[in-house]
């Protein structure tokens, strides 16, 4: 039987996963909810629908918060589901190591959301030009 590779995580300088670093950020906000509401870790756990020692588990990082344990604490609290992510680019983005194709990736990003500010016809049929040609010296077919 062959062996299913693996997909390419990205990992930050420390060694952590993008995922456990957001698994331990979603879970140090949920602590830092629960404590600014003032309710005890089983309070927490019936808005959840869950134990405290869950709860617990979550705020610890043993276990991961479930998005849909994320969704009942925005709904109770009255918050943007975003609450729970707020921060994290800033404190994961910087020391992600990235590869040549997310390098690439985000040119690529950045390339287009500079010709979104172009208006004149005229100059984005010259940019497609360029770049057919840009793409047939690099050996790459242009694309319709």
């Amino acid at each position: 039987m062959e062996a299913v590779p693996k997909p390419d995580v990205p990992v930050l300088a420390g060694g952590d996963t993008v995922a456990a670093a957001v698994h331990s950020h979603v879970a140090g906000q949920l602590k830092k909810l629960r404590l600014a509401a003032g309710i005890t870790q089983t309070e927490m756990g019936e808005i959840l629908q869950l134990s405290y020692l869950q709860v617990h588990k979550y705020e610890r990082g043993v276990s991961r918060v479930p998005l849909e344990r994320i969704w009942l604490a925005a709904e109770h609290f009255g918050l943007e589901i975003n609450y729970f992510f707020d921060g994290l680019e800033s404190a994961t983005r910087p020391r992600i190591a990235r590869s040549d194709d997310d390098d690439n990736c985000q040119l690529r990003l950045a390339l287009s959301q500079a010709m979104q500010l172009i208006s004149s016809p005229k100059t984005l049929r010259s940019l497609l030009h360029l770049t057919h040609a840009l793409t047939l010296v690099g050996g790459a077919a242009p694309r319709d």
